[in-house]
């Protein structure tokens, strides 16, 4: 299932930026990620929110991606599940 970002939430913009994000989405997802780099991982008590702002601390080029992977270590035969939220700025690339 994919979710493609096509308006921006600051409607006071004008006129309004075009993002340029591709989120997508995928549920029981079996296994653990491979490739890639493990930037960090949080771990969070049931019923609980883990709030946190990197403050800039990722950036992507082009084409990049970012993955968030909810999984249940201490009961693997328990799907793990949760609600992220995400917020970021897009700026030209210089040439």
């Amino acid at each position: 299932m994919d979710y493609t970002v096509s308006v921006p939430i600051n409607l006071a913009l004008c006129p309004l930026p075009q993002p340029h994000v591709k989120l997508q989405y995928a549920t029981n997802v079996e296994g653990n990620p491979t490739g890639g780099i493990k930037a960090f991982v949080r771990r969070g008590q049931p019923e609980s929110t883990l709030v946190d702002d990197e403050q800039g601390k990722f950036i992507f080029p082009p084409g990049g991606s970012f993955l968030v992977f909810l999984s249940n270590p201490e009961s693997p035969d328990l799907l793990a599940s949760g609600r992220i939220a995400f917020g970021w700025w897009e700026e030209p690339i210089c040439q």
